[in-house]
């Protein structure tokens, strides 16, 4: 009934994995005249709706993209912007083996991406689409578009994606625990404004400046770094990418941020203007057809110039930032890009989190980083929810408690603020729903005491309460949780219905509570009612 956990040894699963999503070799768009870049295999034509450049380009049949579902982020005075893109957003997109991503548009006669994925036939970060004959991609619109009447060839991997870690060259994959160091790269993209008579425009942050924001290089206190750093307690370093040598190479990266200039303008949208980012830091550091993701860096943070556009030419303005599920890329709009509450959200969807729910509201739970984002510099100071550190590994084995079977009469379970050592006691507590059986998924439950200090002392609410947050166990990528108790030894006691058994009733209560300056502690009790 009461078990404790040990890491799971992911190295064997590694490898399997990155057979099964990139067994292929290279292969990409057919080029005019069918000349390969890269030694006979049909090669990327590098092109642009600029200049009069080509607008559809045809796809070989042999070329694939990795599918990737995009979460846009929503700040909390989204509802005055009323040029921004759908706020609620999720985007469904497709990367080719050279880094450039496109929206996906599926064929009319195929069931939409929605039901794909809720059917797990489409996985982010898993499934590989074979292009059929007729496929093709709209510059203009940034689309990859699948032809009617052809069947949609998808390759998933077996298991979970966030059952592996995937670090290498030949995977796209940042799933699974976020343990161990990852290089990032602050991308700022210098584009052209037509509504400006076609002046360059960009951030107004110098690179330093990002860096600052981003890593902390010249003192920040608040920023990614600082806080996936203090928050994991160390299982997750943050490094900013160094490539080159600035006194013996043209091009160089230095304390994690580059500049890039592109001939695309703000209106062509987000993902062309990332896209030729891409394909110039491509040319700037000689690395031919292949995708610059880990070679560059693990993670890419593109500052989108102000005025930056959706996707699809449409004439609003992109969400405040948005990332791919399981991905290597994020996008920030303007300014977003210094935030970190901004930062920690969107590369939590690089690492398979979804979005933190209350209630109705689908970002609701702002106690940690995966609900609504706050434009602010160097605040505020949190991590994120109990299923959401869960996922990320960021816990001791020996810190962590599952209740897997109805307990017989009280169950207590001391516990710690999350923030004090993991090692020092328990942090953690599971609840598993004895109906998850793999296929018909099913609610388990997550708690930890939310200590309202160290790096966490900016949390939004539930502050030096223990929460209790409900998340479905689905091999869905980005799956949502939800905020359902903020408890303390005053509160009434969460009760869930039917959660072991139709006519049985789950009662999670606190019955001691100790907040002190340097200690917070406190009970929790699990109870099982039958009638």
């Amino acid at each position: 009934m009461l078990t404790t956990t040990t890491r799971l040894n992911f190295l064997a699963v590694i490898f399997i994995k990155a057979i099964c999503l990139f067994t292929a070799s290279s292969r990409y768009l057919r080029t005019d005249n069918g000349v390969s870049a890269n030694g006979g295999n049909p090669a990327v034509a590098l092109v642009s709706p600029q200049n009069g450049a080509k607008i559809r380009e045809e796809l070989d049949e042999e070329s694939f993209c990795i599918f990737y579902e995009q979460h846009a982020a929503v700040d909390a005075n989204a509802a005055a912007d009323n040029n921004t893109s759908p706020k609620d957003s999720t985007i469904c997109t497709c990367e080719l083996d050279n880094g450039s991503t496109f929206v996906l548009e599926l064929p009319s006669d195929s069931p939409s991406c929605d039901e794909l994925m809720k059917k797990n036939t489409l996985k982010s970060a898993v499934s590989r689409l074979q292009m059929k004959q007729g496929a093709y991609i709209d510059h203009k619109k940034q689309k990859i578009i699948l032809s009617k009447g052809q069947p949609l060839g998808v390759d998933n991997c077996r298991g979970r994606p966030s059952d592996v870690f995937q670090q290498g060259k030949h995977s796209r994959s940042l799933a699974g625990n976020a343990i161990g160091s990852r290089t990032f790269l602050v991308v700022k993209i210098v584009a052209k404004d037509p509504n400006k008579g076609g002046a360059s425009t960009f951030i107004s942050q110098t690179e330093a400046q990002l860096s600052d924001r981003v890593f902390g290089t010249s003192g920040d206190l608040v920023n990614l770094k600082t806080q996936y750093e203090a928050c994991s307690q160390g299982l997750y370093t943050v490094t900013p990418a160094t490539v080159g040598n600035p006194k013996t190479d043209q091009y160089y990266i230095q304390n994690g941020v580059v500049t890039v200039e592109v001939d695309t303008n703000v209106t062509q949208g987000r993902l062309a203007n990332s896209n030729a980012a891409i394909n110039k830091l491509k040319q700037m550091f000689n690395l031919g057809s292949q995708s610059p993701q880990n070679i560059l860096a693990n993670h890419f943070l593109f500052c989108m110039p102000p005025g930056t556009t959706t996707d699809g030419g449409s004439t609003k303005h992109m969400s405040i930032a948005m990332a791919s599920t399981g991905g290597w890329q994020s996008w920030f709009r303007g300014d977003w890009c210094t935030y970190p509450s901004a930062q920690m959200h969107e590369i939590g969807h690089n690492y398979f989190l979804g979005h933190a729910a209350e209630g109705t509201a689908p970002y609701g739970d702002t106690a940690g980083a995966m609900g609504t984002s706050i434009g602010q510099h160097d605040s505020p100071k949190f991590c994120f929810n109990a299923a959401q550190r869960y996922d990320l590994g960021w816990y001791h084995p020996s810190g962590l408690v599952k209740v897997t079977s109805p307990p017989t009469g009280v169950l207590d379970i001391n516990i710690i603020g999350f923030v004090q050592p993991f090692a020092s006691g328990t942090t953690l507590i599971k609840i598993v729903n004895p109906l998850y059986t793999g296929t018909a998924y099913t609610n388990n439950m997550y708690l930890h005491l939310n200590a309202q200090k160290g790096p966490n002392a900016g949390t939004q609410e539930g502050g030096n309460k223990v929460t209790v947050v409900e998340k479905v166990e689905s091999s869905a990528q980005g799956a949502a949780t939800k905020l359902i108790g903020k408890l303390d030894a005053s509160t009434a006691p969460v009760q869930i219905a039917g959660f072991f058994s139709e006519n049985c009733v789950l009662t999670i209560s606190v019955t001691r509570m100790q907040i002190s300056t340097n200690t917070s502690a406190a009970t929790v009790r699990v109870r099982n009612v039958c009638v």
